[in-house]
């Protein structure tokens, strides 16, 4: 089988529509780093899930929209892999936990060139989790990016450790969100599972916030958390529409540059800069990355 040929002018709107998607994610990454400072990790967590409920919300209640209230409570809590569900949801609050974790502790560029290692990931477990089968070529290009990590996590002070691990295992439990996500798709629809995973994780979020308490938001970091959930939205439905028109080959590369993006908000905003090994291994995930998803 033969894919179709996308027209090129679709394609060039694609580039251009998935490198302003993956600018908006940077952006809500920025916004992140900023909240964790002020407030506790489990308190951004929440708000970045609360956020994003409408949109999912919206996405699921259009093509239910004939339905009784009733009748679309039931459609929602109606699955037929709730385990699955359930799982996908404990990774997912652990990735976005990791995740914003180490956005804290170490540079936004360091943060996001570890956590764009989930693609490698995925290869590296694809055979065994999902009956993949993964060329040499690719395997050269996970090798590369591992080497990248390596080279990343060599000379690091003390204090950066913790969110160097929390980084890679927030890109290990993404793999596995990916991976459920894989599984759930011949069974559901992606408004389905998006909320389904967004109401556990606020749920989960909820917990943690009675456990630990909760800080009172300041009247001036409302406008951060509605950006929040506006960017997310933006960000989803560009993204969407790129993969619509262009093939995932041709685009999946491009969420590296993330690790620009990061890089230079983390100068510009906190003035972090960039040790020659940090750069050294950050261009060998680049390059690993997208080698691996062009092959």
């Amino acid at each position: 089988m033969t894919l179709s040929r996308v027209p090129a002018g679709s394609e060039n709107s694609a580039i251009a529509a998935a490198l302003a998607a993956v600018l908006v994610f940077s952006l809500i990454e920025l916004i992140i780093k900023r909240l964790v400072a002020i407030y506790p990790l489990q308190q951004v967590v929440f708000l970045r899930v609360a956020s994003s409920l409408p949109l999912m919300g919206l996405a699921f209640w259009h093509p239910h929209r004939r339905l009784g209230a009733a009748d679309m409570l039931r459609a929602l809590l109606t699955t037929q892999r709730p385990g699955l569900h359930a799982l996908r949801c404990l990774f997912s609050a652990v990735a976005m936990t990791c995740i914003f974790y180490a956005v804290a502790r170490i540079p936004l560029g360091t943060a996001a060139a570890l956590t764009s290692t989930t693609p490698l990931l995925l290869l590296a477990c694809s055979p065994v989790l999902l009956g993949e089968r993964v060329s040499i070529g690719r395997w050269m290009g996970v090798a590369l990016g591992f080497v990248g990590v390596c080279l990343m996590t060599g000379p690091q002070p003390t204090n950066a450790w913790l969110g160097i691990g929390s980084a890679l295992m927030g890109a290990t439990a993404t793999a596995g969100v990916v991976v459920c996500l894989r599984l759930l798709a011949s069974y559901e629809s992606a408004a389905h599972t998006a909320l389904l995973n967004a109401l556990g994780m606020g749920l989960l979020t909820l917990v943690a916030i009675v456990i630990f308490g909760w800080e009172p938001l300041q009247t001036s970091h409302w406008l951060e958390v509605i950006a929040l959930g506006v960017l997310g939205a933006v960000g989803h439905l560009v993204i969407t529409w790129a993969y619509r028109q262009a093939h995932a080959g041709l685009l999946a590369p491009l969420g590296f540059t993330a690790t620009l993006w990061a890089a230079l908000f983390g100068y510009l905003f906190w003035g972090e800069t960039v040790s020659a090994w940090t750069a050294l291994g950050m261009l060998a995930i680049v390059i690993g990355g997208v080698w691996s998803t062009k092959r």
